[in-house]
């Protein structure tokens, strides 16, 4: 590609992925290797990968290919085994290892999460480490709020769709601060701008810190992205950051221009 990386793939003869690699070049002469290797069983589910940090992880499963264990090794030697246990809907509820365990409930008759709740048996200065997801969904099955409580903090994420499921806002609550983004797309569906905010005073609209990036296309092919800021005491809209694209054929040509 443009940043003079190469990547290499390989098959086995039932055309499942058996390696990756990417060959790095940093200016005339420094590479950098970066290779994932796979394994498979009869069934063809993976039973064993070698990540580029050398991390081996293997894997086994029931008759049913629900996996029962995945074992990972690190370049240390150090191994730590998980086990999954599965209620009679195939669901995961419970996911252990030496250190602690995921434990899972759902929705009656789904296989949407309700909770999933996490405990770290280590102890130490604080007492175990303990951390708690929770949603809720609309009527099409899509998240409308997600909640983590980690140390007795909690943090909410409520989400807003269109007619065609799309998230059109995300909004954030982070004790006293709120985050969001905001989504907008054109009429063939592709995304048209993007909205970052942060309401420093969640009573008030007025005070927000604004990024937005916008998005230009040329038939399929994105040509620009456009980012501005508003200033938040002056009310002000600021540039920061410029994209242009260009295609010669189908080779890109690329010019950036941060502010």
């Amino acid at each position: 590609d443009e940043w003079a990386t190469r990547t290499l793939y390989q098959y086995d003869e039932a055309s499942r992925l058996t390696g990756r690699s990417e060959n790095r070049v940093a200016g005339a002469s420094s590479v950098d290797d970066l290779n994932i290797t796979y394994a498979y069983d009869r069934d063809g589910l993976p039973t064993h990968l070698i990540d580029p940090e050398l991390h081996e992880t293997s894997s086994t499963y029931d008759v049913l290919g629900r996996k029962r264990t995945q074992t990972t090794v690190g370049p240390e030697g150090q191994p730590q085994t998980d086990t999954f246990t599965y209620d009679t809907l195939d669901r995961l509820i419970l996911r252990a290892n030496g250190e602690g365990f995921w434990q899972y409930a759902h929705l009656p008759n789904s296989r949407r999460i309700l909770t999933a709740a996490y405990r770290n048996m280590g102890g130490g200065l604080l007492g175990p480490f303990t951390t708690e997801l929770r949603f809720t969904y609309d009527g099409l099955g899509n998240i409308k709020k997600a909640s983590r409580t980690e140390r007795n903090q909690e943090v909410h994420t409520t989400r807003e769709y269109d007619g065609l499921g799309r998230v059109i806002e995300e909004v954030t609550n982070l004790g006293d601060a709120q985050y969001g983004v905001a989504y907008d797309f054109a009429a063939e569906g592709r995304l048209s701008n993007l909205l970052a905010y942060e309401l420093t005073d969640p009573s008030s609209t007025t005070v927000r810190d604004d990024v937005s990036l916008s998005f230009a296309y040329d038939g399929v092919l994105q040509t620009s992205i456009a980012g501005s800021r508003i200033d938040p005491t002056t009310g002000t809209t600021l540039s920061v950051y410029d994209f242009q694209q260009s295609f010669n054929g189908l080779v890109p040509e690329r010019r950036l221009r941060p502010h």
